[in-house]
Formats: C-alpha cells, structure tokens, sequence
C-alpha cells in the first residue's frame, strides 16, 4: 500500500517528466559543454605619476608596450572566460542543480558581498527554484563575453571587467523558454584565482510556453544594494 502511494506521488508531480525528483532515480544527464570564448581583452593601462610634459614615445615603442601590455592581460581575460563559464554552467545548465533547485555551490567563485547577494537572488542569477518542474532539458545556445583587463602601473593585471550574454533553451510540456542573461562582473585575483567581487546581471527570458517566466525584466546586482525582481 505504501508503494502504491509512492508511484502515485511520483507521477503526479507536475512539468517534466520526474520533476526535481528524477535526480532520486540514479539517472541524472550531464551537464551539456559550455564556455565563453576568451576573446581579445581590451587592456587600459595606467602610470603611476604622469607627466604631461614628457617627450612622446616613438612609435615602434608604443607598439612594443602595447605588445607587452596584451601579453599581460590575456592570461587575466582568459581565467574571466573560465570563472564565468564554470558560473553560468553550474546556475543554469547543470540538471543536479536545477533539477532540485541545489545552489549552494553555484556561487564559489563569488566573494564576500557579492555571494551574498547572489545568492539571495536566485531568480534572476539562475535557472530557478522551479526549473526542475518546468523543463525536461536547458542546452546552451551561442553567447558571447567581452572582457576589459586594468593593469596596473607596474603593468600586471589589477581587475577585469567582463560582459557577458548568455542564452540557453528550456524545454518541456508548456513549451520551449529562452533563457536570456546579460551581466557585466567584476574580477580581482584574491588568493591566487580571479573571483567575482561585484557584479550586475538583468534577465530577458522569452517563454512560448503557457504562461510568462517570472524572470522576465528582472535585475540583480551587488552595488551596494539588493536587485529587484519585479
């Protein structure tokens, strides 16, 4: 008789076709492939005491430093690229962890403030907490990041800036649900690893299905304030 319950309860669970329980059953899929391409950063360089009046550089070493000034960012564009995938792979395409709405780990890269805030935002900053109801399937479609490195004046890598658009598509009963993440983030390097210190994420998502996602407009972000997800 309590079997019966079971696969009565089981069944009648709405969306997919096991819901956020179908992790239970051993038969998890992986995670789809995703990264960000880490295309050429735009570097800005600082000097620590500038001084107007001095004699212009030739050209040759202008180009020479800003050969220099590339080398030393790309490693700092690239670990951005890494940071930011592992990110939006882990809070949307992942199924153990939206399938059960687990994510507690998605924010490792975030520091202090800015996990905080993060994650008391999961509406905006993931699949959300009824993706595992809504979607049989999220797969990645084409995205796009840009970066912008600061170096500092003894010309190593000081911050990066990276903006990112990231799409996927949800799939299930109701239809199919377009995933639309715009965000620009903050990195320092704390530690030994580029972390995400501040950031500011808005959503566009597009549902065919019934109904329209409760993340649509919405915003998100750790500048001193909570986001809204109105």
């Amino acid at each position: 008789m309590v079997v019966g319950v079971l696969v009565a309860l089981i069944v009648a669970l709405p969306g997919g076709s096991d819901g956020p329980l179908g992790s239970l059953s051993g038969d998890t899929p992986e995670s789809p492939e995703f990264a960000f391409e880490a295309a050429r950063p735009l570097v800005i360089t600082t000097a620590a005491n500038p001084d107007p009046e001095a004699e212009q550089p030739a050209p040759s070493d202008v180009q020479a430093a800003k050969k220099k000034a590339l080398a030393a960012a790309l490693p700092a564009a690239k670990a951005t690229a890494d940071t930011l995938g592992a990110y939006y792979t882990a809070a949307f395409l992942d199924p153990a962890n939206w399938q059960d709405a687990a994510y507690d780990s998605v924010f490792e890269s975030f520091t202090g403030k800015a996990r905080e805030e993060a994650a008391s935002q999961l509406e905006v900053m993931t699949a959300g907490s009824e993706a595992g109801f809504n979607y049989d399937t999220i797969e990645p479609l084409p995205s796009s990041l840009h970066t912008k490195v600061l170096l500092d004046p003894r010309g190593l890598p000081a911050s990066v800036v990276g903006i990112a658009k990231f799409q996927a598509n949800g799939t299930g009963s109701s239809g199919d649900h377009l995933f639309f993440s715009q965000g620009q983030f903050v990195l320092m390097k704390i530690g030994g690893e580029w972390m995400v210190v501040s950031f500011s994420v808005s959503r566009q998502d597009e549902d065919t299905g019934v109904g329209a996602s409760e993340t649509d407009g919405a915003t998100a972000t750790s500048s001193g304030g909570t986001g809204s997800t109105s």
